[in-house]
């Protein structure tokens, strides 16, 4: 019996290098963006409603309770630190500029700004 073998080349047109294969066509970054921030702002919500306060600037406690929490996100302390304090500053923006009822077309947007008020609407100016 006598056999051959020949080297195949296959191309793959479509393949992007480093890109996920779950990643879901339609789901832009951004989008992962902004379920990502949602589920860091309802967990700050939730650690307020089981604590009774919310540390400014931000805790090892809470850094720690939201890390657990959305272990799928992946995120390094500093970084959800700065998140945080990037989401106040960018309530104390909006509310600077359009007021406390914004309009927002999004209902993510919405929600978003619903829990930032959660967060920060009750503090002194």
């Amino acid at each position: 019996m006598y056999c051959k073998c020949e080297l195949m080349v296959r191309e793959f047109f479509d393949f992007e290098q480093g890109e996920s294969s779950k990643t879901n066509k339609d789901e832009t970054h951004s989008d992962i963006d902004d379920h990502r921030d949602l589920a860091i702002l309802r967990f700050m919500w939730n650690f307020k409603n089981i604590n009774g306060d919310f540390p400014h600037p931000p805790s090892d406690k809470l850094l720690k309770y939201i890390l657990l929490s959305i272990s799928k996100f992946k995120l390094l302390k500093e970084y959800l630190k700065m998140k945080i304090m990037e989401f106040e500053s960018n309530f104390k923006d909006i509310i600077q500029m359009d007021g406390d009822n914004p309009e927002m077309n999004r209902p993510i947007d919405r929600e978003t700004f619903h829990l930032f008020k959660l967060l920060w609407g009750n503090q002194q100016q």
